[in-house]
């Protein structure tokens, strides 16, 4: 929460123009792909750290790469703070995208410590306190500019301290990994989790989407800044969708809601990533106009906050019933599976942005309302080929596991833990 209450994040694009003197152009083909890029490198160096260290083999544990991710968001708020040159802006991207692995390791320490029936609740809780964090965020710096002396190098002040607190609370966590985990059972549990049809059709949805997540998040304050005329209400914009976004993402944590989103969690996914694309095509469509763009910008958040933490707890299902190939041992590697499959699939969605971004940013320049549209057309045909392979693909049901949902006891009748002494569970939930 400390790590995302940053005051000055909707007012950015205002920051850079007005206070450091840069071009909107500078701003948004020069300093911001800048971020994409290097994301793509440092999650994807994670992920390689992730598949070939285990236990004892890991160089650092996941608390060393949260707190590392920390104190490079300090260094960004010293760029923002101190630095002037167009060289100095570009670092503070690539300082800012290398905190990312705070946040990707941080969900994956989540899901590691959490029991299985708790899952969806502490997803559910973790997202919300981001999004409220947010919120509050934006009321403040929105409240400051309006009524105080402030101003945006204030706003960069209060998350400068914001962040640095963030970084002391990461040094108190507790390390989870686990020195019991032998490496020649993980490439088996990967492929286990990879060729479960329910976890590939998520992935297939969370991949593209998390990219046009990443853009709409990214770029809606210079949309707003390029677009909008008179008070700058951008803050409290920002606040009352991540304030949706947090109820939207908290509403998991009721039991019977999360059951019926179980029944048909893939047309679940095309439905939101359909919902998606109409509200970026309406962002597209009329920037212009605040109330469009504000309310747009409201459900879409609504929607990813829903849809994430909904995927992130499918993430940890699907590890649960991979990592039991190696029974003698399969809480250690639950414990570090999840990580690798989660840093592994943010990996691939940093390429599918990283290609994006270079696309329509660095080649061909498009002007930011364009880009939107861009990514609209291409989510709502992607929501259409997915409709496509989860109708197409439903016959393909394997029949050998069950997962169940509601308790961590698990009952497999494939041929490694037959004669384990696993105990059964009424509510059972077929994953593959």
């Amino acid at each position: 929460s400390l790590l995302s209450f940053k005051p000055s994040e909707p007012h950015l694009s205002h920051y850079l123009r007005d206070v450091k003197g840069f071009t909107r152009d500078a701003v948004n083909n020069d300093i911001y792909p800048v971020y994409t890029y290097t994301s793509l490198v440092v999650v994807s160096l994670l992920a390689a750290s992730e598949v070939c260290g285990v236990g004892a083999n890991r160089i650092v544990n996941d608390k060393v790469i949260i707190v590392f991710g920390c104190l490079n968001r300090i260094v960004t708020r010293f760029l923002l703070l101190f630095g002037t040159s167009l060289l100095d802006m570009q670092l503070m991207q690539v300082t800012y995208s290398m905190g990312i692995v705070s946040e990707v390791v941080f969900q994956a320490y989540c899901l590691k410590v959490v029991s299985l029936k708790e899952t969806q609740r502490l997803t559910a809780v973790v997202q919300a306190s981001y999004l409220v964090s947010h919120t509050a965020a934006g009321f403040v710096g929105d409240a400051l500019l309006r009524w105080t002396s402030f101003g945006l190098t204030g706003l960069m002040w209060i998350s400068a301290v914001s962040v640095f607190l963030a970084a002391v609370v990461a040094m108190c966590l507790r390390s989870v990994d686990s020195d019991h985990v032998s490496m020649s059972n993980v490439p088996d549990a990967l492929w286990r989790t990879a060729k479960s049809r329910r976890y590939w059709l998520s992935a297939l949805w969370w991949v593209p989407s998390y990219a046009i997540y990443q853009t709409v998040y990214g770029y809606e304050s210079s949309v707003y800044e390029e677009y909008v005329q008179g008070a700058d209400n951008n803050g409290t914009i920002f606040a009352v969708a991540l304030l949706m976004g947090a109820v939207s993402a908290l509403s998991l944590s009721w039991r019977r809601l999360e059951q019926c989103a179980l029944h048909a969690p893939q047309l679940l996914f095309v439905f939101l990533g359909g919902v998606l694309a109409v509200v970026t095509a309406i962002m597209a469509a009329w920037p212009s106009v605040e109330w469009a763009l504000a309310g747009s910008f409201i459900v879409f958040f609504m929607v990813w906050g829903f849809g994430n933490t909904f995927f992130l707890a499918e993430t940890r299902r699907a590890v649960q019933l991979a990592s039991l190939a190696a029974c003698p041992e399969r809480e250690a590697l639950r414990q570090h599976l999840v990580s690798v499959v989660f840093v592994t699939v943010s990996a691939m969605a940093n390429l599918v942005q990283g290609l994006l971004t270079a696309i329509v940013f660095t080649w061909e320049q498009y002007d930011i309302a364009e880009v939107f549209r861009i990514m609209a057309e291409s989510q709502g045909i992607w929501m259409g080929i997915l409709l496509v392979l989860v109708v197409a693909t439903r016959t393909s049901v394997a029949n050998d596991a069950q997962l169940s949902l509601s308790d961590d006891t698990v009952v497999l009748t494939s041929s490694q833990c037959r004669n384990e002494n696993m105990l059964h569970t009424s509510e059972g939930e077929r994953l593959d």
